[in-house]
Protein backbone atom coordinates (compact mmCIF):
# COMPACT_ATOMS: atom_id res chain seq x y z
CA UNK A 1 0.00 0.00 0.00
CA UNK A 2 1.28 3.46 -0.93
CA UNK A 3 2.31 5.88 1.80
CA UNK A 4 0.01 8.92 1.88
CA UNK A 5 1.50 12.41 2.04
CA UNK A 6 -0.41 15.64 2.63
CA UNK A 7 1.17 18.72 1.04
CA UNK A 8 0.38 22.32 2.00
CA UNK A 9 1.35 25.01 -0.49
CA UNK A 10 0.18 28.61 -0.76
CA UNK A 11 -0.20 28.26 -4.52
CA UNK A 12 -0.07 25.56 -7.16
CA UNK A 13 -0.59 25.17 -10.89
CA UNK A 14 -1.74 26.96 -12.99
CA UNK A 15 0.18 29.54 -10.90
CA UNK A 16 3.81 28.76 -11.50
CA UNK A 17 6.86 29.66 -9.45
CA UNK A 18 9.93 27.84 -8.22
CA UNK A 19 8.09 26.14 -5.36
CA UNK A 20 5.26 24.91 -7.56
CA UNK A 21 7.66 23.45 -10.13
CA UNK A 22 9.71 21.81 -7.38
CA UNK A 23 6.65 20.11 -5.88
CA UNK A 24 5.47 18.89 -9.26
CA UNK A 25 8.84 17.49 -10.31
CA UNK A 26 9.57 15.81 -6.99
CA UNK A 27 6.17 14.15 -6.90
CA UNK A 28 6.58 12.96 -10.50
CA UNK A 29 9.72 11.14 -9.43
CA UNK A 30 8.06 9.52 -6.41
CA UNK A 31 5.29 7.36 -7.90
CA UNK A 32 5.45 5.01 -4.92
CA UNK A 33 3.69 7.66 -2.79
CA UNK A 34 0.14 9.02 -2.90
CA UNK A 35 -0.01 12.83 -2.74
CA UNK A 36 -2.84 15.15 -1.70
CA UNK A 37 -2.17 18.90 -1.94
CA UNK A 38 -4.23 21.67 -0.34
CA UNK A 39 -3.77 25.16 -1.74
CA UNK A 40 -5.58 28.47 -2.33
CA UNK A 41 -8.50 28.47 -4.77
CA UNK A 42 -7.49 31.90 -6.19
CA UNK A 43 -9.85 31.77 -9.19
CA UNK A 44 -13.45 30.56 -9.28
CA UNK A 45 -12.91 29.27 -12.79
CA UNK A 46 -10.58 26.62 -11.38
CA UNK A 47 -11.92 23.30 -10.16
CA UNK A 48 -12.22 22.89 -6.41
CA UNK A 49 -10.66 19.46 -6.79
CA UNK A 50 -8.68 17.92 -9.63
CA UNK A 51 -5.77 15.60 -10.28
CA UNK A 52 -2.62 17.14 -11.78
CA UNK A 53 -0.10 14.49 -12.77
CA UNK A 54 -0.02 12.22 -9.70
CA UNK A 55 -1.23 14.84 -7.19
CA UNK A 56 -4.80 15.28 -5.98
CA UNK A 57 -5.18 19.06 -5.73
CA UNK A 58 -7.80 20.54 -3.38
CA UNK A 59 -8.42 24.30 -3.39
CA UNK A 60 -9.86 26.29 -0.49
CA UNK A 61 -10.84 29.91 -0.03
CA UNK A 62 -13.18 32.33 -1.79
CA UNK A 63 -11.62 32.11 -5.23
CA UNK A 64 -10.06 35.57 -5.05
CA UNK A 65 -6.33 35.71 -5.64
CA UNK A 66 -4.54 37.98 -3.21
CA UNK A 67 -7.21 37.46 -0.58
CA UNK A 68 -7.27 33.68 -0.33
CA UNK A 69 -3.73 33.41 0.96
CA UNK A 70 -4.69 35.45 4.03
CA UNK A 71 -7.82 33.45 4.86
CA UNK A 72 -6.87 29.94 3.77
CA UNK A 73 -5.39 28.64 7.04
CA UNK A 74 -8.62 27.70 8.86
CA UNK A 75 -10.50 26.18 5.89
CA UNK A 76 -7.34 24.32 4.85
CA UNK A 77 -6.88 22.96 8.38
CA UNK A 78 -10.51 21.81 8.57
CA UNK A 79 -10.14 20.13 5.19
CA UNK A 80 -6.88 18.47 6.25
CA UNK A 81 -8.39 17.12 9.45
CA UNK A 82 -11.45 15.82 7.61
CA UNK A 83 -9.31 14.12 4.99
CA UNK A 84 -7.05 12.63 7.65
CA UNK A 85 -9.97 10.86 9.31
CA UNK A 86 -10.45 8.99 6.05
CA UNK A 87 -6.95 8.84 4.58
CA UNK A 88 -4.74 8.59 7.69
CA UNK A 89 -1.79 10.51 6.26
CA UNK A 90 1.65 9.07 6.90
CA UNK A 91 3.33 12.49 6.70
CA UNK A 92 2.61 16.16 6.11
CA UNK A 93 4.86 18.27 3.91
CA UNK A 94 4.89 22.06 4.07
CA UNK A 95 6.49 24.16 1.36
CA UNK A 96 7.92 27.42 2.73
CA UNK A 97 6.84 29.05 5.99
CA UNK A 98 3.62 30.96 5.31
CA UNK A 99 -0.15 30.86 6.11
CA UNK A 100 -0.43 27.52 4.28
CA UNK A 101 2.21 25.81 6.39
CA UNK A 102 0.53 27.08 9.54
CA UNK A 103 -1.75 24.14 8.76
CA UNK A 104 1.22 21.77 9.11
CA UNK A 105 1.98 23.35 12.47
CA UNK A 106 -1.59 23.03 13.79
CA UNK A 107 -1.86 19.51 12.36
CA UNK A 108 1.35 18.59 14.18
CA UNK A 109 -0.02 19.90 17.45
CA UNK A 110 -3.15 17.77 17.00
CA UNK A 111 -1.40 14.68 15.56
CA UNK A 112 2.01 14.73 17.18
CA UNK A 113 3.03 11.29 15.89
CA UNK A 114 2.56 12.21 12.21
CA UNK A 115 5.95 13.32 10.79
CA UNK A 116 6.10 16.88 9.46
CA UNK A 117 8.61 17.85 6.76
CA UNK A 118 9.27 21.49 5.87
CA UNK A 119 10.91 22.59 2.63
CA UNK A 120 12.54 26.04 2.69
CA UNK A 121 13.16 27.77 -0.62
CA UNK A 122 11.95 31.29 0.09
CA UNK A 123 13.09 34.03 -2.25
CA UNK A 124 12.51 36.95 0.15
CA UNK A 125 15.27 38.37 2.30
CA UNK A 126 15.20 37.67 6.02
CA UNK A 127 14.65 41.36 6.75
CA UNK A 128 11.57 41.44 4.54
CA UNK A 129 10.19 38.27 6.12
CA UNK A 130 10.60 39.71 9.62
CA UNK A 131 8.75 42.88 8.56
CA UNK A 132 5.87 40.91 7.06
CA UNK A 133 5.50 38.46 9.94
CA UNK A 134 6.22 40.58 13.04
CA UNK A 135 2.58 40.46 14.22
CA UNK A 136 2.51 36.64 14.16
CA UNK A 137 6.20 36.04 14.76
CA UNK A 138 5.80 33.31 17.44
CA UNK A 139 3.61 31.22 15.12
CA UNK A 140 5.90 31.89 12.16
CA UNK A 141 8.92 30.64 14.09
CA UNK A 142 6.95 27.64 15.34
CA UNK A 143 6.47 26.53 11.71
CA UNK A 144 10.22 25.92 11.73
CA UNK A 145 10.59 24.72 15.30
CA UNK A 146 7.91 22.02 15.17
CA UNK A 147 9.15 20.41 11.94
CA UNK A 148 10.59 16.92 12.36
CA UNK A 149 12.96 17.46 9.45
CA UNK A 150 13.78 20.39 7.17
CA UNK A 151 14.80 20.18 3.53
CA UNK A 152 16.56 23.33 2.33
CA UNK A 153 17.73 24.13 -1.18
CA UNK A 154 20.77 26.08 0.05
CA UNK A 155 23.11 26.56 3.01
CA UNK A 156 21.76 30.09 3.35
CA UNK A 157 18.22 28.86 3.94
CA UNK A 158 19.41 26.09 6.25
CA UNK A 159 21.15 28.65 8.45
CA UNK A 160 18.01 30.81 8.38
CA UNK A 161 16.00 27.89 9.80
CA UNK A 162 18.42 27.67 12.72
CA UNK A 163 18.18 31.42 13.27
CA UNK A 164 14.40 31.06 13.53
CA UNK A 165 14.87 28.50 16.29
CA UNK A 166 14.86 25.13 14.53
CA UNK A 167 17.11 22.59 16.23
CA UNK A 168 16.48 19.37 14.31
CA UNK A 169 18.10 17.73 11.28
CA UNK A 170 18.39 19.57 7.96
CA UNK A 171 19.07 18.04 4.57
CA UNK A 172 20.36 20.38 1.86
CA UNK A 173 19.33 19.37 -1.65
CA UNK A 174 19.76 22.13 -4.27
CA UNK A 175 17.14 22.45 -6.98
CA UNK A 176 17.90 20.19 -9.91
CA UNK A 177 17.97 20.96 -13.61
CA UNK A 178 17.61 18.81 -16.70
CA UNK A 179 20.82 19.84 -18.44
CA UNK A 180 19.75 18.13 -21.68
CA UNK A 181 17.27 20.97 -22.16
CA UNK A 182 20.05 23.54 -21.92
CA UNK A 183 22.78 21.87 -23.96
CA UNK A 184 23.54 23.01 -27.47
CA UNK A 185 26.55 22.01 -29.51
CA UNK A 186 28.51 24.71 -31.32
CA UNK A 187 31.26 24.30 -33.84
CA UNK A 188 34.60 25.98 -33.14
CA UNK A 189 33.76 28.50 -35.85
CA UNK A 190 30.41 29.34 -34.22
CA UNK A 191 32.07 29.69 -30.82
CA UNK A 192 34.65 32.08 -32.23
CA UNK A 193 31.98 34.15 -33.98
CA UNK A 194 29.97 34.40 -30.75
CA UNK A 195 33.03 35.43 -28.75
CA UNK A 196 33.86 38.10 -31.30
CA UNK A 197 30.28 39.36 -31.28
CA UNK A 198 30.27 39.64 -27.48
CA UNK A 199 33.87 40.89 -27.34
CA UNK A 200 34.98 37.95 -25.18
CA UNK A 201 38.63 36.97 -25.40
CA UNK A 202 39.46 33.33 -26.11
CA UNK A 203 41.10 32.76 -22.72
CA UNK A 204 38.20 34.32 -20.78
CA UNK A 205 35.60 32.11 -19.14
CA UNK A 206 31.90 32.94 -19.08
CA UNK A 207 29.67 32.63 -16.01
CA UNK A 208 25.92 33.16 -16.41
CA UNK A 209 23.32 33.57 -13.66
CA UNK A 210 19.58 33.94 -14.03
CA UNK A 211 18.94 34.63 -10.35
CA UNK A 212 18.08 37.99 -8.81
CA UNK A 213 21.00 40.16 -7.78
CA UNK A 214 20.57 39.71 -4.02
CA UNK A 215 23.27 38.98 -1.48
CA UNK A 216 21.55 35.74 -0.40
CA UNK A 217 22.13 34.29 -3.89
CA UNK A 218 25.89 34.71 -3.53
CA UNK A 219 26.31 36.37 -6.91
Amino acid sequence: MKKKILILSLEYFPYVGGAEVAIREMCKHLPEFEFTLITCWNDRKLAREEVIDNIKVIRVGLGVRGLDKYIMTIPALLKALKLNRKEKFDMTWGVMANPATLVNLFFKWLHSKTPYLLTTQEGNTEEKIRRKTFFWSPLYKAIYKKADHIHSISNYLAQRAWRFGYQGPITIIPNGVDIDKFTQSFSDQEKMELRNKLNIKEEEKIIITTSRLESKNGV
